[in-house]
């Protein structure tokens, strides 16, 4: 049976006969909806992010991090078109009511439209971020687009211009969805913000993190709303004048909540991370989780006392590769104490990774951690994707929760300290200094990286390193300040680690490769792919001297600098 092997990043359904979905796997998999089969499949060169189903049934677009849009003959999955030009990846492409148009979302800030053969008709330029949403308007022969830089921008097809823009302080609106001539927008500070007749009319404020989706159904009469808070919205649109909650709906850990698509009125269909997608009936109250298993895909590797251990997309900690403990929830880092391992991830709840046991919860997912000594106690603060930092007290072989510390407005994704700082850097691309003592902000960068930013890692000379998506290496030394350095990385970097009291830095992308980097010479020393799969996470193995690389096809691969090293060396000698 075919099904996929990483989490699924996109849904969509047509009528009451299939299911398409999107996969971190590479695949693009057609189901049939009411035996739950699956039937055919297609590939991208790297992960797929959406699919959308046209009107008629008969086609499937998929979009993905290989910069490419494909067109699908549905039920056999013939590829028909593939639509290029784009610079980064494209989030999201949707086809209008005739099948005449494509147009697409891209993270390199632009908006596209081509004919249904492929031919590129307009490159809409105006975001000065990600691009991640678009819908068709063709009664107004319009489109509408949304993204990182927090606008909702219209656009005349025929024209190439841009019409409208509306703007929301700066706050990332993710997602945006239509129902005839009215656009609802959900934004990073929770709120459905309803657009009609080129004005703001209406704003909730209805979820306690990011909205994630927005997805509506004309034949239902409801709108769906999903967030990061682990919930989702059902509404209804009255008079055209009132959004209406009627319904919320606390998701399971295993549902992907940027994955939603309508099937009627009362059945939504969800992306997972696992093998295939799952169904909640609202009439029942009951999710249909069949033929579902966990993926095994690692999102960290970590040594703790001298054993290797490992977490991924099923919540399953392995040591040596053998299951020790499960966590329930996709978990997306290992931080060891003396004593302890500590893990989270989806869920929003923090685990002795060696038990299982709940150590704490938080209102949204946990993305990373780092540890420190403060006032002769170890600490540990944990990175959350609403922007906070959880702050505990590791103490008598207990962590003990201190407050909360505000660091960003947006998901942390990297954190490293060194004896007085703090460093951290965000989904925006921004990067933050404060002060260790007290967590007093001492810099905050706005734009420390061009794209999402995706880790940060602490030097041997004190200094720090962030990677971002904008494959570009960051060092930053004295005032705060950064040297950016290009990297040979072809697509996003994921993660960055630093080999213990040396001048190594090693680099992992989505793409499989890692590089190593000489942060004393400023040279690249090798390039290695050990997988076609994406790199998850770095980190330095002391008792081996060599790099552990966990991979999103469940393997945890060893990368030996000891070349690099003698090179080094031989080179002091000599001078």
């Amino acid at each position: 049976m075919i099904k996929h092997a990483s989490p699924i990043s996109g849904i969509d359904t047509w009528e009451n006969q299939w299911v398409a979905t999107a996969g971190y796997d590479n695949q693009v998999i057609l189901w049939d909806m009411q035996t739950r089969k699956s039937l055919y499949r297609g590939y991208h060169e790297h992960l797929v992010n959406k699919v959308r189903f046209s009107s008629c049934g008969q086609y499937l677009l998929s979009c993905g991090s290989d910069h490419l849009a494909r067109l699908w003959k549905v039920p056999e999955m013939r590829l028909v078109t593939i639509y290029c030009h784009h610079l980064d990846d494209v989030e999201m492409a949707v086809m209008d009511q005739q099948s005449r148009y494509v147009a697409t979302a891209c993270r390199d800030h632009q908006v596209r439209l081509f004919s249904i053969d492929g031919s590129l008709l307009h490159t809409f330029e105006g975001h000065t971020s990600d691009v991640t949403c678009v819908e068709f308007n063709m009664e107004l022969r319009q489109l509408h687009s949304s993204g990182d830089d927090g606008t909702v921008r219209v656009w005349d097809i025929d024209t190439g211009r841009l019409l409208r823009t509306f703007t929301f302080d700066g706050v990332e609106t993710d997602t945006i969805c239509m129902l005839g001539d009215t656009v609802f927008a959900g934004n990073d500070d929770g709120k459905v913000i309803v657009i009609k007749h080129g004005k703001v009319i209406h704003a909730v404020a209805a979820h306690q993190a990011g909205i994630k989706s927005m997805v509506c159904s004309s034949k239902a009469g409801i709108i769906i709303s999903s967030s990061y808070d682990c919930n989702i919205k059902v509404w209804h649109w009255l008079n055209t004048r009132e959004l209406k909650e009627v319904e919320v709906v606390k998701c399971p850990n295993e549902v992907w909540l940027r994955s939603i698509a309508i099937v009627n009125e009362q059945r939504i269909v969800f992306g997972t991370f696992g093998s295939t997608w799952c169904e909640y009936n609202r009439q029942t109250r009951a999710w249909n989780f069949s033929n579902w298993e966990p993926t095994h895909g690692l999102n960290a590797v970590s040594t703790f006392r001298g054993r290797r251990y490992m977490v991924g997309d099923s919540g399953s900690v392995l040591v040596e590769g053998k299951e020790l403990a499960q966590m329930g929830s996709l978990c997306n880092f290992l931080l060891e104490t003396t004593d302890l391992l500590i893990t989270g991830g989806q869920s929003g709840e923090l685990f002795n990774a060696l038990t299982g046991e709940v150590l704490y919860r938080h209102r949204s997912p946990l993305n990373c951690g780092v540890k420190f000594c403060r006032d002769g106690k170890t600490q540990i603060i944990i990175g959350t994707y609403t922007g906070e930092g959880l702050l505990f007290r590791y103490e008598s072989d207990r962590l003990l929760f201190v407050k909360e510390v505000q660091i960003h407005d947006n998901a942390i994704k990297g954190l490293a300290v060194n004896d007085k700082v703090l460093f951290s850097v965000c989904a925006t691309g921004a990067g933050a200094f404060h002060r260790l003592q007290d967590f007093t902000l001492l810099r905050q960068i706005p734009k420390a990286h061009g794209l999402i930013a995706n880790g940060a890692a602490t030097l041997h000379d004190g200094r720090f390193a962030s990677v971002s998506r904008d494959r570009t290496l960051r060092v930053w030394g004295a005032g705060f300040n950064a040297s950016v350095i290009q990297t040979p990385h072809t697509h996003s970097i994921k993660c960055v680690a630093s080999a213990l009291n040396t001048p190594i830095l090693a680099t992992g992308a989505y793409d499989g490769r890692i590089a190593l980097y000489n942060t004393n010479s400023g040279e690249w020393k090798m390039v290695l792919r050990p997988t076609t799969s994406g790199i998850s996470c770095l980190c330095f193995d002391s008792g081996v001297r060599k790099f552990l690389a966990s991979s999103y096809d469940g393997h945890v691969y060893e990368i030996n600098y000891k070349e690099i090293l003698s090179e080094i060396r031989e080179r002091l000698r000599l001078a």
